[in-house]
């Protein structure tokens, strides 16, 4: 078999045994006969939003990276995750969190793919120094 991997270009030649759909279903069907309980497998979205209710966003130093982020956008005036990245040396994870929470406050305008958001305060109406 020849498989192409998304970190890869160039197919690879692998082999393995083949398995029929029916071993397969005859394989999960011993798996369920053992008994016991299943466990849930929660999938990562249902945990969207923890960081706003005590998680990774809360705290003196993330109020204060939240402030310089705000900051940086309305003196830009360019709501771009990648420059939050660049300015604040912070990941792509959290610049981009950053971002989400300027939008909830009303400082950037909603995503539109890989545009910068349109930044909704002007510097003199900012009320900041």
């Amino acid at each position: 078999m020849l498989l192409l991997t998304a970190s890869s270009n160039v197919p690879r030649r692998i082999q393995a045994p083949w398995v029929s759909e029916e071993e397969v279903r005859d394989v999960t069907e011993f798996w369920r006969a053992q008994g016991g309980q299943s466990e849930m497998v929660v999938a990562i979205s249902e945990f969207e939003g923890t960081a706003s209710r005590g998680g990774a966003l809360e705290g003196d130093d993330d109020d204060a990276l939240l402030a310089q982020a705000r900051q940086i956008v309305i003196d830009s005036q360019m709501g771009s995750t990648s420059m939050l990245q660049r300015k604040l040396r912070v990941g792509f994870a959290r610049a981009g969190r950053l971002m989400d929470l300027l939008e909830q406050q009303g400082v950037v305008g909603p995503s539109t793919g890989s545009k910068a958001r349109e930044v909704l305060i002007g510097r003199d109406e900012s009320g900041l120094s």
